[in-house]
């Protein structure tokens, strides 16, 4: 749910487009971008809808006490946000807020 700010409801309908583009090049998501499967409006703030992921890295990395990875989990995790990073280069587009937070994992 985004503030009903004309800056964020312009932010929140920009981002809507950057998704939806990634959405047409990456129909099966081969790129592990998140999927943005509708939007609507609520009482003037946008809301939207993403596709239900589980666990955060930092939450994972929480779960075991900081403890860190394997080097064969790290190694995969790593090609995974490169294989984003690089579609999104390709869309050029700049993620601006990468962090454990924000890198989810499917079930």
């Amino acid at each position: 749910m985004i503030k009903n700010k004309p800056a964020y409801t312009n932010q929140a309908l920009m981002e809507v487009k950057i998704f939806k583009k990634l959405k047409e090049e990456n129909p099966l998501n081969e790129h592990f971008i998140v999927r943005l499967f509708d939007y609507f409006v609520f009482r003037n703030h946008i809301c939207l809808v993403f596709e239900m992921l589980h666990v955060s890295l930092y939450d994972l990395l929480k779960l075991s006490n900081f403890s860190g990875f394997s080097l064969k989990f790290i190694a995969r995790l790593s090609e995974q946000i490169v294989e984003s990073l690089i579609c999104l280069e390709r869309n050029r587009i700049i993620h601006c807020d990468i962090k454990p937070e924000n890198i989810l994992f499917a079930e």
